[in-house]
């Protein structure tokens, strides 16, 4: 979740439309996607991929790379 003010009102990460990823894998551009019941603004960070691995001691973690484009407070 995240705040794109930087307050404390969070909304849901979308994930990202059209990604686009350089040789490494690290996105580069995104389309941002609609804000659910936000007449037409779009969000300003998304998801753009997810990865979920087992980590030393066999515990499965997931990390998410997001895409944005300002400040904002995420929890």
């Amino acid at each position: 979740s995240y705040d794109p003010t930087g307050g404390t009102t969070f909304r849901p990460v979308q994930w990202c439309i059209a990604p686009q990823f350089d040789g490494s894998d690290l996105v580069i551009a995104a389309t941002f996607p609609a804000v659910p019941g936000g007449g037409g603004a779009l969000e300003t960070w998304c998801i753009a991929s997810s990865d979920t691995r087992a980590d030393a001691v066999g515990d499965l973690v997931t990390t998410y790379q997001v895409f944005g484009q300002d400040d904002p407070r995420f929890r």
